[in-house]
This record gives C-alpha cells, structure tokens and sequence, in this order.
C-alpha cells in the first residue's frame, strides 16, 4: 500500500489546488447540478406551455407553480454557488491552498489571517485552508476534509451586533442522518408533484371512464417502478444513521472503483465491497488509506462507514 500521507484528505500546498483530481471533480459536480437544475426548470417550462395550449387549467396551475419553486431554487443556487465558480476556478488553477486559523464572528463571516470574509452561507470552522485572496478580496475556502470549495469575499468593516453561535461538529452519522433527510424530502416532494399532475392531466382530459381507468394504471405502474428504484438507492442512507453509532474501527483501505472499496483484515486477506452511498467518502479513504468500519466487515454485512469527528459517512455492502 502506497504511503499515508494524511490521515484526512486537505487540499495541496505545494501546487496549484485546482490541480488536485477531488477539486476538479468537486467543481465539475456543482456544474452538473446547476445544469441539473436549469434542464429541470426548462422541462417544467415546456410543460407549463402545453397545458396551456391543450386549455388544461388546473395542470397549467400546477405546473406554474413547479416553475416558480423551481425557478427559486435555481436562482438561489447561483446567488451562493453559480456566479462564483469562476472565480474560484480561477483561484484555485494560480494557487496553492494554506492551513490558517479560522475565528468565526457569527452568521456568514470567518476571520482569517486578519481578514474578514463574507460566505454566501453559514460557514464551520474546524481545519481550514484558504486559497487567496486575490487583489479583488475574493478567497476559497476548504473546511474539515470535504472537498467541496466555498466561495469567501473580503469585506473592508466588520457589522457590529454579530451573534457567535457555538460551533457544531459533524459526526459522521450525524452527516449520514442530515444527507439520508435531504434525500427523502426531495425524494416525496418530486414523486408527490408528479402523481398530481398526472392525475390532473388525466380528470381534465376526460377521457371514457374505461380509457382513463387504463392512462392512470399504466401511469402509475411506470411511477411506482420509477420512484421504487430511486427508492432504493435512498434507503441506505436513511440506515447509515443508526449503524454509524456503533464504534468505529480502523482499516487499511483502498479505492477499487468510484463504487467500490477494499479493506485489508488484521489476518492480511483482502475484502472488497460496494459503496451503497456516501458523503465525501472516497476522497478521504484516497488520501489517507484507511477506512473506519462500525462494525466487523464480513462477506454478506453492510456496514456504515466514516472519519470519526468528520461529516464524512457510507455504507458498504461486503461480497
């Protein structure tokens, strides 16, 4: 096995940061999900547009309605992420990143190295590295091994009244129950808003009885296969919380593939297993080679798996 550096991933100090394989792909991620969003938004538009046209009021309704909410999120996400990413390609293709002692000051701002930054949301602090800033106040910041990068614009006063909130830190299963939530509601809210419309569009089309009793079973058979496979992928998570409470035991570990990991048993053999679902994991176990199991790995057991003290969390299914 190749030698432990780091016992976390952090960016590189010694080159550019945004040479570094997890930046890139961290940046190419929040690409994908603005265009996520923005080919969402676009295929409610063209909805919208047809129940118009087809004179489907009550759908047209609905679906203005999809447009806004997600109109709202996408124009949040480029206010936080969006319009600074290329800023931050920027940054991190010139410079190096630096470990700095970061001090919160409360709400949206982190004093380092003297300097105050905004962030466009609540930051943590624990390690830090900055990446900047650059004559135009603008900074990067990497906080606590994840390897998504944050955008931080100094500020020339600091706002009086600020409120310092005591810090949280992360467990990984506090991460995993965090993520497991997230993915749930958003999991209920697009299904839900798919069966209304579908049953709207189908009451105001007003087809035979016959006929419409056949459009909603056809419909909801492809819905219900549908939403049970992106189920699935969801359940892990939603389990990861309860197994991630065991301890957590230590492993030699090595990435396979972008789904799959192997662990080295105190024996010397080799297990290998496939990465059901994670955050910020495989960066983590690259970097440091190692991966701390709750539980005792075996073939045929799905165990939870992280950093402790970090939001870093999976589980894995051994073959």
């Amino acid at each position: 096995m190749e030698k432990v550096t780091s016992s976390v991933w952090q960016p590189p100090t010694g080159r550019p940061a945004g040479r570094d394989p997890e930046v890139r792909r961290s940046l190419s991620q929040l690409r994908e999900h603005s265009d996520r969003l923005a080919r969402t938004w676009s295929g409610l538009v063209f909805l919208a547009v047809l129940c118009l046209f087809a004179g489907l009021w009550a759908s047209l309704l609905l679906a203005t309605l999809a447009v806004v909410v997600t109109g709202v999120r996408m124009a949040g996400f480029w206010f936080q992420v969006g319009r600074h990413l290329g800023a931050m390609e920027r940054l991190l293709a010139a410079e190096p990143a630096r470990s700095v002692d970061a001090e919160s000051l409360g709400g949206r701002l982190l004093k380092i190295d003297g300097k105050v930054l905004r962030f466009p949301t609540r930051m943590p602090t624990g390690r830090v590295w900055v990446v900047g800033p650059n004559r135009a106040g603008e900074a990067v910041v990497f906080v606590d091994a994840v390897i998504t990068p944050n955008f931080g614009q100094v500020v020339s006063a600091t706002p009086e009244h600020l409120s310092v909130r005591p810090q949280r830190q992360w467990r990984p299963w506090q991460a995993a129950r965090a993520a497991g939530r997230s993915a749930a509601r958003a999991h209920a809210r697009r299904w839900l808003f798919t069966i209304v419309v579908t049953i709207s569009i189908g009451a105001e089309l007003a087809p035979q009885p016959q006929v419409l009793g056949w459009l909603y079973a056809i419909a909801g058979s492809v819905i219900l296969v549908l939403a049970g496979r992106q189920w699935l992928r969801i359940v892990p998570s939603l389990h990861a919380s309860r197994q991630l409470r065991e301890p957590l035991v230590e492993y030699p570990a090595r990435v396979i593939t972008e789904k799959s990991v192997a662990v080295t048993l105190p024996d010397g053999s080799e297990l290998t297993g496939v990465l059901l679902w994670s955050v910020q994991l495989l960066a983590n176990v690259r970097a440091s080679g190692r991966l701390w199991v709750a539980g005792e790995p075996a073939t045929g057991t799905t165990l939870g798996v992280g950093v402790p003290e970090y939001p870093i969390a999976g589980v894995v299914r051994f073959n």
